[in-house]
């Protein structure tokens, strides 16, 4: 199915890189940046292939457009999921079924728009056949995610997969606290490390602090944050 929709969309990134006069290497920039001319040749053409006749084929760009706007098309397999059946967990072979399953569908439904197939030749639309694949594939896609729903969970329980709120649990359940009590050490240690000059060891600790301590522990807090930005502790 990965192939069918690369395919589908290299015939656009032609199409467009025609409708400009730039190269096809050009028009991949502007695809890859959503430069404002592509997305104007995607409405228009997702235009175009809704207001010709039924019974007039759409070119295979439209086709493209068309598989690539759609809400029925299927998602990429995920990469760990790329290998035989018999080296994953039964949630990893539920969820590829299901995910083969749409994509199947969702190939069948493309046919039944028309286009033009691999040898140039014109394949007329079957509408009513592309409305009964509509109407199986958004059970298929809700099938998936009911699938990946259940392999989520899986990856949770077998702790392939740590939730977020247990990243911030850490971060304001230990790190937080650890900061905070490493700021009052230099106060509290400078009478058992100098009690003859407390204000000089509360000096060297703040400074040990400031410069290798909390460097260090933001370090570590930070990139929790970047693993879960939308849990961040206050």
């Amino acid at each position: 199915m990965a192939a069918t929709k690369s395919r589908a969309m290299a015939a656009v990134v032609r199409a467009y890189a025609l409708s400009i006069g730039k190269d096809v290497r050009t028009a991949q920039r502007h695809v890859a940046a959503n430069h404002p001319d592509w997305q104007r040749f995607n409405q228009v053409t997702m235009i175009a292939a809704v207001s010709q006749p039924v019974t007039q084929p759409m070119s295979q760009a439209q086709v493209g457009v068309m598989a690539s706007a759609s809400p029925l098309a299927p998602p990429d397999l995920p990469t760990e999921l790329r290998v035989p059946d018999s080296q994953l967990a039964e949630p990893e072979r539920m969820l590829k079924a299901s995910w083969m399953l749409w994509s199947q569908h969702f190939e069948m439904w493309l046919r039944c728009l028309g286009g033009v197939d691999k040898l140039g030749a014109t394949i007329p639309p079957d509408q009513a056949m592309a409305c009964v694949h509509a109407n199986m594939l958004i059970k298929l896609r809700a099938d998936y995610e009911k699938a990946l729903q259940k392999h989520t969970q899986w990856l949770i329980d077998t702790r392939r997969l740590i939730p977020a709120n247990e990243f911030a649990t850490f971060r304001s359940g230990f790190l937080i606290p650890l900061r905070n009590l490493m700021q009052n050490m230099p106060a509290e240690a400078a009478p058992l490390m100098n009690p003859q000059d407390q204000a000089t060891a509360i000096r060297g600790g703040n400074n040990w602090l400031l410069n290798r301590f909390n460097p260090q522990l933001q370090q570590a807090i930070d990139a929790l944050d970047q693993l879960c930005p939308s849990a961040r502790a206050a």
